[in-house]
């Protein structure tokens, strides 16, 4: 059986996804036979050289469509109507859970569809290109050059230019100073997160987040063979009690949390929140490690949201401030502010990633802080994004009379907008994507939860398309409204 499947490891689309398509394409086939047993997970694992987990994942996959079913004490088998379900999955087996790429939910910061394709394309957190300062940073490229030479093309320190850094410096005054030598320039925040973590996680080590997370944050965990413990949000922020409670039973390494307009629920965490955070990690003894995409973005007041780092006294948070969301994110510059006992292992894990982030735009980027062009850049993009979200938000609205609710974030770039009982956002993401709109269901970010919520993306929409998106997933939850009552009488879900 394992010969039997493909597997394409370096595409985009999460492998147990991949798994669960060509299982379902075996029992379409014929090669698995109803009451069949099922390889164990550790066996198919070995077999496919993947991670346990990614098999538990796409068997729990099957089950939720009733194609196999777990015996205690027993073993996974297909099930009895195992061909039948696999015939009715979704529109001719194309269900859309499977098609959830890591594009979809999160990675690339840019929407999938090229603008005039027809397309209306929320699935994107991407800022809107409209507002990139292109002729900005051409003019500081063009000085850079004419300064520098051959200089801005050189290797820069692994740590990052120095006058950026000193530069970076002056902005972080929310909070306690920080030596200059303790900021670390890196190619964007992901890379951020992945040097973080092999810095400070090894194999087996236990590690909060919040749920639902950023999955690039998950995947990076998962890949360090982190235990990932995962911490429901509160209107608030992260639970602090649940958090408190894996501190107690279990050694907490880090806790990852994206604390304004958190990604994907949109939530920013209160001040009690951020200080209890601060509180418990210096108690228990783990790292903060805090992703700041979009605190500058807060619609309603003059200055950033202020960050866990700010609330921090013990010095026990790992900063990352990335500039994709309110520059571009094509410059891939972030940094990150961390305690000087980690300097010497992130410059070296630096160094080993890819010696050194692009020093010309690094260059350029210090030219652009130095010379105050950041206060009056977010500004703009502050005042294009309120009038966009204040468009979006009240055509969402609209919605209300068929079950869809959301909690107004006032910032940012999405909506994170509750469906009506009993319809899944995976549904909803299909019947939408048929009509032309693409949004990102619950699922890509918590495969295991209720999926009960969609993220739309508004930063790039215009007015016309936020009427008429509204009215497309209006379109869809009638129909799914209008065909869940048949479906549910007749379903029967296992979960292993």
């Amino acid at each position: 059986m394992v010969e039997a499947i493909r597997i394409n490891k370096a595409s985009d689309t999460p492998i147990y996804i991949q798994l669960a398509d060509e299982l379902k394409r075996l029992l379409a086939e014929g090669s698995l036979d109803p009451g069949m047993k099922l390889p164990s997970v550790r066996k198919l694992a070995d077999g496919l050289m993947v991670n346990p987990a990614t098999v538990v994942s796409a068997y729990r996959i099957l089950s939720r469509e009733g194609l196999v079913e777990s015996r205690a004490g027993s073993g996974i088998f297909v099930s009895a109507n195992g061909m039948a379900g696999s015939a009715s999955a979704g529109a001719g087996g194309d269900d859309p859970y499977w098609r959830i790429t890591l594009g979809d939910a999160d990675a690339p910061d840019k929407g999938t569809y090229p603008s005039g394709s027809g397309i209306i394309d929320f699935s994107g957190n991407a800022p809107s290109r409209e507002l990139f300062p292109v002729a900005e940073f051409r003019s500081l490229i063009d000085e850079v050059i004419e300064r520098d030479g051959g200089l801005a093309f050189e290797y820069q320190e692994p740590s990052g230019y120095e006058p950026l850094r000193e530069a970076l410096a002056t902005l972080l005054v929310d909070g306690p100073p920080v030596d200059p030598d303790d900021l670390h320039l890196v190619s964007g925040a992901q890379q951020g997160i992945d040097l973080a973590v092999r810095a400070l996680v090894r194999p087996g080590d236990v590690v909060a987040m919040e749920n639902p997370a950023y999955r690039g944050a998950t995947e990076v965990f998962r890949a360090a063979g982190a235990r990932i413990e995962r911490v429901p949000m509160t209107p608030g922020g992260l639970d602090l009690d649940a958090l408190a409670g894996v501190a107690a039973r279990a050694r907490l390494k880090v806790v990852y949390v994206n604390p304004c307009f958190q990604n994907p629920t949109t939530q920013s965490y209160s001040d009690d929140v951020k200080r209890g955070l601060a509180e418990l990690a210096e108690r228990h003894g783990f790292i903060v490690l805090e992703d700041d995409l979009l605190s500058d973005l807060a619609y309603d007041r003059p200055t950033p949201l202020a960050s866990v780092r700010s609330r921090d006294e013990a010095g026990r948070t790992v900063y990352i401030k990335s500039f994709s969301k309110i520059l571009m994110p094509g410059l891939r510059a972030a940094f990150m502010a961390a305690p000087p006992a980690l300097r010497a292992r992130l410059d070296a894990l630096k160094r080993t990633a890819d010696i050194s982030s692009n020093g010309l735009v690094q260059r350029a980027l210090e030219l652009f802080v130095r010379r105050g062009m950041v206060a009056p850049h977010v500004e703009r993009v502050k005042r294009h994004y309120a009038g966009i979200y204040a468009l979006f938000a009240a055509a969402m609205m609209t919605l209300r009379d068929v079950g869809c609710a959301f909690d107004e974030p006032r910032g940012g770039l999405n909506l994170w907008v509750r469906l009506p009982e009993g319809i899944r956002a995976i549904d909803l993401h299909a019947e939408a994507r048929v009509r032309g709109c693409l949004v990102v269901p619950e699922a890509a970010f918590d495969p295991e939860g209720v999926d009960g919520h969609i993220r739309i993306g508004f930063a790039s929409a215009s007015a016309e398309d936020a009427v008429r998106g509204a009215g497309l997933i209006r379109e869809s939850v009638n129909v799914l409204q209008g065909i869940g009552a048949g479906a549910r009488r007749g379903a029967a879900r296992v979960i292993i």
